[in-house]
């Protein structure tokens, strides 16, 4: 117990002495403590803006745009060394409330989602935010199916078509009017047989200046695109055309084009069974023509729709080439003109002198050269002097009548009509006609070494 006391006594001894020692302590113990841990301020930058209730907007119809500079925002945090040491700006988490937008501004709110019970204050750089409204439109896009490279040689792209050819794309007012089509993308490199595949839709506007989609929905954002690869095939261009020249005119030679051949594409199908391509008559007319018909015309006017021409000039410069003809006169052989028509019992016979009739022709030059008089036949035909019925029968006595012949061809008739002297007869023995003269007939019966021949599809009286 006396030790007890003695104990009590030296506690008690100078007590405001020692309370002022433990004070002083405390204080110094403060002193070390905050030289050692100070409380501090710390910035963290780019910490990204999150945005509450979107939804607010778009359910008024309005879409909203916050400026690229705010989006992520920069702030100052105080509190001691050893918490903010622990900090990043991954322990921030900065939003604003479009319920709390007014005039369109939006106020920054700022919490911590570590140590936030040990953080004095959090201070942001940017403590409001404007932002961008407008009004949220729809609008139908049309979608355009292109494709890229080239297909394996000999073949080229055929038809291209995408499954969906309009998308529905949403947004703000400035963004969706300035979007012109959607692209849809085919690689085709080295294929030789028809591509389905499934492609990403891109945004583009009337410059064909890719747009970004992000803020934008669209109701697809992918479609499947087909790709007909066809072969090809060179075929020949021939060119008709109708009507005479003038007269005394002729063509002179084969239709001249700028493009004999063109190559094509199309199905297997129509491709195999396409050999030519003919310029029609009608597209053609030389009627009346005193001078070399020149015309252009597109050839693809006379190939089917689905055929499609791979070289790039279709339009063909076409000249049907006509020159005047020529006159000169020939020497026909009397034989080598036939007595038509001679009535039952009754003999016809040439009474020329001579054995050749001068024939006046004309045509070009190249072809009155080369033209030989015994391949020009002609037919002199008895009914022209027949009276009508009920008038009489024919009389004997010497007629003169008109040749018609025909010519080569290029070869026509002249200006002046060619006529025989013909002396028709009572036959003395009509039954022996084998007995008679080359320039004589009998009856309807043609004299041997005269048959009748054309040598040309044309003949002109």
């Amino acid at each position: 117990m006396k030790a007890l006391k003695q104990i009590g006594r030296k506690l008690t001894e100078n007590a405001g002495l020692k309370i002022l020692s433990l004070i002083i302590a405390l204080l110094l113990w403060i002193v070390v403590i905050s030289i050692d841990n100070p409380v501090m301020v710390m910035n963290f930058t780019a910490i990204p803006l999150h945005v509450e209730n979107a939804e607010l907007m778009t359910s008024q119809g309005k879409a909203f745009e916050i400026p690229g500079n705010n989006q992520t925002i920069s702030i100052s945090v105080r509190a001691e060394r050893s918490v903010l040491n622990q900090l990043s700006r991954d322990n921030f988490y900065a939003s604003v409330d479009m319920a709390d937008l007014e005039n369109n501004t939006l106020p920054v709110e700022v919490r911590a989602t570590k140590y936030s019970d040990r953080i004095a204050n959090i201070t942001p750089r940017t403590s409001v935010i404007h932002v961008t409204v407008e009004d949220l439109i729809r609008k139908q896009i049309r979608i355009r199916p292109t494709t890229s490279g080239e297909p394996a040689e000999g073949y080229t792209i055929g038809n291209i078509k995408a499954d969906s050819n309009v998308v529905r794309v949403s947004g703000p007012k400035s963004i969706v009017d300035r979007i012109d089509h959607a692209g849809v993308s085919v690689d085709v490199s080295g294929m030789s047989s028809d591509i389905r595949s499934s492609e990403a839709l891109v945004l583009y506007d009337d410059d064909e200046e890719t747009i970004d989609d992000e803020g934008l929905e669209l109701s697809i954002e992918r479609t499947t695109v087909n790709v007909g690869i066809y072969g090809t095939k060179e075929i020949e261009v021939e060119i008709s055309y109708s009507g005479m020249p003038a007269e005394g005119y002729a063509v002179s030679g084969s239709p001249i084009s700028s493009i004999n051949t063109l190559t094509i594409t199309a199905d297997d199908d129509l491709l195999e069974e396409t050999e030519v391509l003919k310029v029609p008559e009608s597209a053609i007319d030389i009627t009346g023509a005193a001078e070399s018909v020149k015309l252009t015309l597109d050839l693809r006017r006379y190939l089917a729709a689905s055929i499609r021409i791979m070289d790039e000039e279709t339009e063909a410069e076409i000249e049907i080439p006509i020159a005047r003809l020529n006159s000169i006169t020939v020497n026909v052989p009397v034989a080598n003109i036939t007595i038509e028509n001679v009535p039952e019992g009754m003999r016809a016979t040439v009474t020329e002198m001579g054995t050749e009739v001068q024939v006046p022709v004309r045509g070009l030059e190249q072809n009155l050269v080369s033209l030989n008089p015994l391949t020009i036949r002609g037919t002199a035909d008895v009914k022209a002097i027949i009276p009508p019925e009920g008038e009489g029968s024919l009389v004997p006595n010497v007629y003169e009548l008109p040749v018609s012949f025909t010519y080569p061809s290029g070869v026509y008739a002249g200006d002046t009509p060619v006529t025989i002297a013909v002396l028709v007869q009572v036959a003395e023995n009509p039954e022996v006609t084998e007995q008679l003269p080359a320039t004589e007939a009998v009856g309807t019966d043609i004299l041997p070494g005269t048959t009748e021949e054309s040598s040309s599809p044309e003949e002109v009286n």
